[in-house]
């Protein structure tokens, strides 16, 4: 069951992209899927990654995106 609203999910989802970009040494990448599609590339942009693939997903009663970021 899905219990969260997208807003209160987005300062965990920045917070965790962050902490990745840190994390990640060059040409590193995050495989994830996220239900926030272009918010969470922005979020990913200003960490600096940049995206090398992105694809709608059907989750079963949500759409995500399928995103594959990679430090610059």
């Amino acid at each position: 069951r899905r219990v969260l609203h997208r807003a209160e999910i987005e300062p965990l989802y920045e917070e965790l992209i962050e902490r990745v970009a840190k994390l990640l040494t060059p040409s590193g990448r995050l495989v994830w899927f996220s239900p926030i599609f272009g918010r969470s590339l922005a979020m990913a942009r200003r960490a600096g990654l940049s995206s090398t693939f992105r694809q709608r997903v059907d989750m079963g009663g949500f759409d995500a995106e399928l995103q594959v970021l990679v430090k610059r």
